[in-house]
């Protein structure tokens, strides 16, 4: 093999490790393109979550003031209207009442002579106002 063989081989080999480096760095651009590309979506994510996390901050205020200004005109009503309001158990559903027994500690048989019903306070299966008739 003369001189120029040798080198014209060399260059040629040169040549064509150059040309699969390329190959692969093309390949490398991309990838760190899209790397690029997914940071930026993950950027504008961040933005977006911040944006959101801004607004339920803001909706929260919102919904203290609200809660606020109901639970007053809820307090203002009962404290005008509540000494003057009088209870009538002919108007009350048997159930409620002995609902409200229960819930003030009574316990026992109730029991409704004019329709003959009977409940046991401390029993918790009245079934949605049927009666109980074991005692």
């Amino acid at each position: 093999m003369t001189r120029s063989e040798f080198d014209y081989q060399v260059r040629e080999l040169k040549n064509k490790k150059g040309t699969a480096i390329r190959e692969i760095a093309a390949l490398q651009s991309e990838i760190k393109e899209e790397i690029a590309s997914k940071h930026r979506q993950i950027d504008e994510i961040r933005k977006d979550i911040s944006k959101l996390n801004q607004s339920l901050q803001g909706y929260h205020q919102r919904r203290i003031a609200l809660e606020n200004e109901w639970n007053a005109k809820v307090s203002a009503f009962i404290k005008e209207n509540e000494p003057s309001t009088t209870s009538n158990l002919a108007e009350a559903n048997t159930l409620n009442i002995v609902y409200e027994l229960r819930r003030r500690g009574f316990s026992g048989i109730v029991q409704n002579d004019e329709i003959g019903e009977l409940y046991d306070l401390d029993k918790h299966d009245w079934n949605n106002g049927e009666t109980s008739e074991s005692a």
